[in-house]
């Protein structure tokens, strides 16, 4: 069985359900550390004049993990955020599918906790790009490098741990002698789509429709 996991992400890019779109199981691992200017609380869009950047407000630690980071309450960010993407998607305003992705913005949320929103964000994108890998939230798993993909392999049972290329810069030597030692099969994914398409999958939902993001992933 091929794996892969990945932090969840505000809005991600289409190079994450590519990935997703690759694999037999897809892990999103939460006891992770929170980073903050990094994009599980960032997604970037295009505006009418140029890029533009949604951050959730966090509040604690910067050492806190992903699973216990809860957006900042007293501010008002859901309907800056909505009407952010109001803006920059106007032609979409109405849509079945527009209307699926601000539906988490316009209720009020049951719970605080980051990954809770983001995730449900994916899932909502993951069935509008018609990607059927199943996906597993794992609040349980932990480590560092390759101890933490070891570790989500040998839960899964997985036999097989497919890489985006940004794992080239950290994928020493050592990194990948300890996974083949634990009996997993290693490879990267077969193409870098994040400098075509560095927006949300979002934008190109909209923009560009459907058919074409699902086809940028490579869902037939």
């Amino acid at each position: 069985m091929k794996i892969a996991f990945h932090q969840p992400n505000y809005l991600p890019n289409l190079s994450f359900f590519h990935k997703l779109y690759s694999v037999d199981l897809f892990v999103i691992p939460t006891r992770l550390q929170f980073v903050r200017r990094e994009w599980h609380n960032r997604a970037k869009i295009q505006g009418p004049d140029g890029d533009l950047l949604l951050s959730i407000p966090v509040v604690g630690s910067n050492r806190q993990s992903l699973c216990d980071a809860k957006f900042d309450e007293s501010t008002k960010w859901q309907t800056k955020h909505r009407s952010s993407l109001e803006m920059c998607y106007r032609d979409c305003i109405g849509s079945d599918h527009f209307n699926k992705i601000l539906e988490p913005y316009q209720r009020n949320q049951a719970s605080a906790h980051l990954t809770d929103f983001t995730v449900e964000l994916i899932l909502i994108l993951k069935d509008l790009l018609g990607v059927a890998t199943p996906i597993v939230v794992d609040r349980d798993v932990g480590g560092k490098k390759q101890e933490l993909l070891i570790n989500l392999c040998e839960k899964y049972g997985a036999t097989d741990y497919l890489s985006g290329l940004g794992g080239k810069h950290y994928m020493d030597e050592e990194y990948v002698r300890d996974i083949r030692a634990a009996g997993i099969s290693h490879h990267f994914v077969d193409q870098n789509i994040t400098a075509e398409y560095p927006y949300s999958s979002l934008h190109y939902i909209c923009v560009d429709g459907i058919d074409f993001a699902r086809e940028a992933i490579g869902v037939s």
